[in-house]
């Protein structure tokens, strides 16, 4: 039987825009933002991210290839807000259970 209080951490099928800016800007990547995009260089390696709300895994696998970045590492990432997002919930469940 499956705990209810374990939640999985799973890869979605699209991603908030601003993640995959922040994750580059972790990395050393510059943003300068275009008309039709936001242009994201570091180096010789510049990534151009679509102005859009989500961009699904593919568009993701292919921005990081051309960084020059393995979507794996990004996935880390991405389990990491998830973690830490969980945490703060449980962090403010229980500053309410110790107010009462």
């Amino acid at each position: 039987m499956q705990n209810s209080h374990h939640q999985e951490t799973h890869t979605p099928i699209c991603f908030h825009t601003r993640i995959v800016e922040d994750f580059l800007g972790l990395h050393g990547f510059t943003p300068s933002i275009l008309v039709e995009c936001t242009l994201f260089k570091k180096g010789e390696l510049h990534v151009e991210v679509p102005h859009l709300k989500m961009l699904s895994d593919e568009s993701v696998k292919e921005l990081l290839l051309n960084a020059e970045m393995p979507f794996s590492e990004f996935e880390a990432y991405y389990k990491h807000l998830q973690t830490m997002t969980n945490f703060d919930v449980l962090v403010d469940l229980s500053g309410e259970t110790l107010k009462k």
